[in-house]
């Protein structure tokens, strides 16, 4: 097509008027708008499933964490020393409870404590690692394992039963822990060996501790 059309005598530049580009522009903001009813719910959906994704990845940390911590728990030599407390803290409907227990650190020839709890500032779950016989002053390892509501702890007696307390020398047979989130709650019953509980206090003895 050339470039000029003829009409009554006179060249007119071939194209669009006024009126049709702005019926266009209206037929495509109502194209974006309908697209956009269609598929926002998609995205909402890849967002929400992708932070479901991530939460139970974290979750499932903290259980493999809690796991190993529990596996390789075990009451040291120096009977000063506990090697598992909890203290119960019931709020309603949710739980701040904490734990402490001795283990054995992976790749390290030594005993940690390692401590948990819910620090009510940022409201996450976090794990704190010090030696026991470390100098005073000297701060523990913090990690923070996300985002918690609630936290409850409980240990299996001997006969079986599950406690909300627990002090003294002894182990639990296990310990059961609740964990909720804002969208889930997940539960874990760890057992607690001692099988090798003599030989792994030979290994880690304290030198001067009381026996």
């Amino acid at each position: 097509m050339s470039e000029f059309l003829r009409s009554g005598g006179r060249l007119q530049a071939a194209g669009f008027t006024l009126l049709e580009m702005l019926v266009a522009m209206a037929l495509f903001a109502m194209l974006v708008a309908i697209c956009y009813a269609a598929l926002g719910p998609a995205a909402d959906g890849f967002r929400d499933l992708a932070k479901s994704r991530d939460e139970l990845g974290r979750t499932e940390m903290i259980g493999r964490r809690l796991r190993m911590d529990a596996a390789y728990a075990m009451a040291s030599q120096d009977k000063r020393l506990p090697p598992f407390s909890m203290q119960a803290d019931r709020r309603g409907a949710v739980d701040f409870d904490q734990l402490t227990l001795i283990t054995h650190a992976i790749g390290l020839p030594a005993l940690v404590r390692v401590h948990y709890f819910i620090d009510e500032t940022n409201g996450t779950l976090v794990r704190e690692s010090s030696l026991p016989w470390a100098r005073d002053g000297v701060r523990p390892m913090r990690w923070d394992l996300g985002p918690v509501k609630s936290f409850r702890v409980e240990a299996m007696d001997a006969a079986g039963g599950w406690l909300q307390s627990w002090s003294g020398e002894r182990l639990p047979r296990a310990v059961r822990i609740t964990l909720r989130d804002a969208h889930s709650q997940r539960q874990w019953v760890l057992p607690i060996d001692a099988q090798d509980m003599a030989s792994l206090q030979k290994r880690f003895a304290v030198p001067g501790a009381v026996q």
